[in-house]
Parts: structure tokens; sequence; C-alpha cells
């Protein structure tokens, strides 16, 4: 996704989760030119499982991001620093069997 920050630089930003059979992390991967890459852990309690998708710009100076920490819940989290997260917000709980299995975000919102 392009990041697009409020000075109007850009750059791409995906989220995406690591797994050694053991342990799930999520991380950010960065980068401006497609040579060079940052790997970024997220980190602090609200910061795990997968499903996590970055808004493409901030909201009200803050890094915005949905996710599915507890595996079946959508939530909705604000932070000052990319990959810091705490205190999420709860948007959305299944109403019907299927969204058991199948609700979460697809990508980072537009």
């Amino acid at each position: 996704m392009c990041f697009v920050d409020y000075d109007k630089s850009e750059k791409i930003i995906a989220t995406y989760t690591t797994y050694n059979g053991h342990i799930i992390l999520p991380k950010l991967i960065s980068t401006i030119d497609f040579y060079t890459f940052r790997v970024m852990p997220l980190s602090r309690a609200d910061a795990q499982n997968k499903n996590l998708a970055l808004f493409p710009t901030k909201i009200k100076g803050k890094y915005a991001m949905l996710s599915r920490i507890d595996g079946v819940n959508n939530y909705l989290m604000f932070s000052d620093k990319l990959t810091q997260w705490d205190n999420p917000v709860m948007l959305q709980e299944p109403r019907f069997p299927w969204e058991f299995t199948q609700i979460g975000n697809c990508g980072s919102p537009l």
C-alpha cells in the first residue's frame, strides 16, 4: 500500500505475518525505491495475531490500523509510532455463523 504522510512523502508499506511453526509475529516492511527494504517488528500488547491492515495515511496525526487481534472480532487501533500498537476499539463482531471464520480485513483500507 502506498502510504502518504502529511508532508506528501510517499513510501510503500505492507503488513505481513511470520510464523516459525510455533509463534506468529506480525511485521511491517517498507521501501521507497524497491531496492532497499526496512523490516520492522510490531510491538506492544495489541500488535499480535494476523489480519493487520494499515490505513494509507494518518488520521488526526496518528497512524491507524485495522486488526483482528483476538482472531474473532475487527478492531481499530491508533498509534503515534508505526511499530507500537495499544488500545484497540472493537468495530465489528461476527453476527452470522460463517463470519466466525470469514470476518476480517482483506488488506489496507482505501
